[in-house]
């Protein structure tokens, strides 16, 4: 058998590629809302505006929170 075939090393895979994008998920979140709060970028999404005009801090919920309960899921009960 490979040893890339071998499901725990898939697991261990899967867990770094989901931390990697988690990661980036949450720092395009921060990034967002830094550059809408100084005027240095503008939203062109016509939801994630209104929510942002609404209050800003939806935005990074609505980024951050379901990755966060899926990265948790998978991180800690496989």
């Amino acid at each position: 058998m490979n040893k890339l075939s071998s499901p725990f090393i898939m697991v261990i895979i899967l867990k770094r590629i989901l931390l990697v994008l988690s990661i980036l998920n949450l720092l395009d979140g921060i990034l967002t809302l830094i550059g809408l709060n100084h005027n240095v970028i503008e939203e062109y999404n016509p939801v994630m505006k209104i929510l942002y005009d609404f209050n800003p801090l939806i935005i990074s919920n609505s980024k951050t929170d379901p990755f966060c309960f899926f990265d948790s899921i998978i991180l800690f009960y496989t």
